[in-house]
């Protein structure tokens, strides 16, 4: 409580980093997110640090869940949102992520992923205004083979 008002911080493992948290306040109907939503465009997934696609779309939906259509929610980066930006925001990872995966599990190399193009319909609405399409697509790459080799 701060102020008489109630604040909860919530921990999620491997999205963002390996250390993401998001505080929902509440009474106020508001959540800030971190860097686990980027609200406009492709987030940054830092795999360095035990980032990862399906961590970032995991604490999403943990988001989600505490949202309704009226909640505020203060991304990372971009302008301030509301619970369908949010909704918009994973499922375009939802579907960026399948179409690496594939190729992957096709045994596509990083540059022949890149070179398909396979994600330019998702590319056009999220890949212009933060991380560039083949930037994303390599941290997706990074984050499923990471993911592969737990």
């Amino acid at each position: 409580y701060w102020g008489g008002r109630e604040i909860r911080i919530r921990h999620v493992a491997d999205a963002h980093t390996d250390t993401d948290l998001w505080v929902h306040f509440p009474g106020d109907n508001v959540v800030h997110t971190g860097d686990i939503f980027f609200n406009g465009g492709y987030p940054f997934i830092d795999t360095a640090h035990a980032g990862s696609i399906d961590g970032i779309i995991a604490a999403g939906e943990m988001i989600l869940a505490f949202c309704d259509e009226r909640t505020q929610i203060v991304p990372g980066h971009g302008p301030l949102a509301g619970r369908s930006d949010l909704e918009a925001y994973l499922e375009a990872l939802r579907g960026f992520s399948a179409i690496i995966k594939e190729q992957i599990a096709e045994g596509s190399s990083l540059e022949e992923i890149v070179a398909a193009g396979k994600t330019a319909a998702i590319d056009a609405d999220w890949g212009t205004k933060m991380y560039p399409p083949g930037d994303f697509t390599e941290m997706v790459w990074l984050s499923v083979l990471n993911g592969t080799e737990k």
